[in-house]
C-alpha cells in the first residue's frame, strides 16, 4: 500500500481494524512523510519484510510496530484458508490474534457479513464465528486485481517485486470489471459475492 507515493500533498490516513498481510518480499507500506497517519488495532502480517510500514523517514518493524498506535501488532492472522489466484476464506480461526484486539471507536457496527460487531470487535473484515470452518466458502469471497497504489503509476518506481494484500471491507462489493489493471505484479484483493 503506498499513500502519496510521489505526491507530497498533505491527507490524513486513518487505518483502524484492518489485517494488512504481504506474501512475498519487497512489499511493505509505506505512507508520504506529509501525510498524517492515525493508525491503530491493526495487524501486520509481511514475514518476508524486515519493515512492515515506513512513514516518511521512519521505518516501523515488527519489534517497534506498538509504537505506532495503540493495538497494532504483528502476528499471523489465521485465515481460515487463505489463497492466491483463487477463492479464499478469509475468515478467522480460533487462536487469531486478531479476536477480540480490535476498536469499536470510529469503525462499522457490522462485519463484511453484515453480521453485528460485538463490543470488542476483532481485526478485519469478519467478525470471529466458532462456524466459520464448518460453513465453507465454496464461492469464495475474494478475487485478485493489480494493485492500484500511487506507486505503481510513477514510471520510476521499480524494485517490488513481491505480492502484497490487503484485506479489506468494500462496501457494496466490487465486480472484478471494476478492478484497473496498472503496471506492477502486487496484488490487492477485492471482495466480491
Amino acid at each position: 500500500m503506498y499513500v502519496q507515493y510521489d505526491n507530497p500533498v498533505p491527507v490524513q490516513v486513518t487505518v483502524r481494524n484492518i489485517v494488512l498481510s504481504g506474501r512475498g518480499p519487497e512489499c511493505p507500506i509505506y505512507v508520504h512523510g506529509s501525510s498524517t497517519l492515525v493508525t491503530d488495532h491493526n495487524l501486520f502480517c509481511l514475514p518476508q519484510n524486515e519493515t512492515v510500514l515506513t512513514h516518511g523517514e521512519t521505518a516501523y518493524t515488527c519489534a517497534n510496530i506498538a509504537s505506532l498506535g495503540t493495538g497494532n501488532l504483528c502476528s499471523d492472522p489465521r485465515f481460515v484458508r487463505p489463497a492466491w489466484g483463487e477463492p479464499g476464506d478469509y475468515h478467522l480461526q480460533a487462536g487469531s490474534p486478531a479476536i477480540d484486539a480490535g476498536t469499536a471507536d470510529g469503525t462499522p457496527t457490522v462485519d463484511l457479513e453484515n453480521r453485528p460487531r460485538d463490543a470488542q470487535p476483532d481485526i478485519g473484515a469478519y467478525e470471529y464465528r466458532p462456524d466459520a470452518r464448518a460453513r465453507g466458502r465454496a464461492e469464495g469471497h475474494l478475487l485478485p486485481a493489480q494493485c492500484a497504489g500511487a506507486g505503481h503509476r510513477n514510471p520510476g518506481h521499480t524494485g517490488h517485486s513481491g505480492y502484497g494484500d490487503i484485506q479489506a471491507g468494500v462496501s457494496p462489493p466490487i465486480a472484478p470489471a471494476a478492478i484497473t489493471d496498472y503496471t506492477g505484479n502486487h496484488k490487492l484483493w477485492a471482495f466480491t459475492n
